[in-house]
């Protein structure tokens, strides 16, 4: 399989956790991770905020803030 498929599928399983735990920043941040994969940096840029603002000091927060500051340039 190609690195776009897994990615695909991803995103597809990563969805469906984040609709079910809305309230769960490490959800969140992969999915915002995986947007950015793939080039969505709309996507991204919501889901990498809401992971901070659920929890400020989760593993990946300080790679998110580097990441949305480059998104936002």
């Amino acid at each position: 399989m190609g690195i776009a498929v897994e990615y695909t599928r991803a995103l597809k399983l990563l969805q469906e956790s984040a609709a079910k735990q809305r309230n769960h920043p490490t959800i969140r941040y992969h999915l915002g991770m995986t947007y950015y994969q793939i080039g969505q940096m709309n996507q991204a840029k919501t889901e990498l905020q809401a992971a901070l603002q659920l929890q400020q000091d989760f593993a990946g927060a300080e790679q998110v803030r580097e990441l949305l500051a480059q998104i936002e340039r």
